[in-house]
């Protein structure tokens, strides 16, 4: 069966009008994935502030309700010329997934409204940052006030490599970015992607591209904190210039429920601890 175009579309305007009950509806996206889960470990109202832009529609105003409910305090900006970023999820076979995905205005973030009073002193207040590599498609500059703001204060800036691509095209940006890191999240696809777009040993293993990573050149007086995922193989934590291995605890495969945003999760369980002063290692 041939499905043209236009009747995707149509099905998927299907699926976003919010009244499918069979579905389940939330907030998602790699930062909102991570944040959600750190303010759920905090537990504590308004510990966890979200940055970003949504349309003026239904889901714009779901996500943000969902978002309040659970403690976090939004800032988005609402763009009246774009619907808001959606991704619907098909779940087959047990945890194969099948993701497809419409940006919309969470493409249209603009670097003003981060100016804007309300939000830097949101940005002021805050201790800790956290940036997906993701963010490198729409706004540099953004990331960089951010990062900035962090080296002058002291605070901890937290970026994720996010995807092989970000590393293999946004190269450039993303070394720009990272001089401003203390923390820095990946997984072992991305790095060994990094490692291809800057040159580095072909075929080094994770533990020589993560020492790499650390020895980028930096605008902060101590060294990065690297934490690197490898799917069922131990997460590698490279901390006062040593790296530690972590094992994962294995999971049955009749056991796995959904495995989509569950390394952001991780992201935001390690957060939530770091924030709160808590030993990583």
């Amino acid at each position: 069966m041939q499905i043209t175009l236009p009747a995707v579309f149509c099905r998927f305007n299907y699926f976003l009008s919010g009244t499918v009950e069979s579905l389940g509806y939330g907030p998602g996206g790699a930062t909102q994935n991570a944040l959600q889960v750190a303010q759920w470990y905090l537990n504590r109202p308004d510990m966890v502030t979200l940055v970003g832009c949504v349309g003026d529609d239904v889901m714009g105003r779901k996500t943000v309700k969902c978002l309040q409910e659970m403690g976090i305090t939004v800032n988005y900006m609402v763009d009246r010329t774009a619907p808001t970023g959606v991704c619907i999820i098909l779940i087959t076979g047990g945890t194969n997934r099948s993701l497809v995905t419409r940006l919309e205005a969470a493409n249209k973030y603009p670097h003003s409204h981060l100016l804007s009073g309300e939000v830097w002193s949101e940005v002021e207040r805050s201790t800790l940052y956290y940036i997906s590599g993701f963010m490198l498609n729409l706004s540099v500059e953004t990331i960089l006030s951010i990062g900035r703001h962090a080296v002058e204060h002291n605070k901890t800036f937290a970026v994720n490599l996010s995807a092989p691509y970000v590393c293999s095209n946004l190269k450039d940006p993303l070394l720009e970015v990272l001089q401003y890191s203390d923390l820095v999240f990946g997984n072992s696809d991305e790095a060994a992607a990094l490692s291809v777009a800057l040159g580095w040993v072909e075929g080094e293993d994770v533990r020589g591209i993560i020492k790499r990573i650390a020895l980028l050149p930096t605008k902060r007086g101590s060294s990065r904190t690297i934490v690197i995922t490898q799917q069922e193989r131990p997460v590698l934590l490279y901390h006062n210039s040593e790296i530690r291995e972590f094992p994962v605890i294995p999971i049955k495969d009749e056991e796995l429920v959904d495995t989509n945003g569950a390394g952001d999760a991780f992201v935001g369980g390690f957060l939530s601890l770091w924030v709160c002063g808590g030993d990583v290692v």
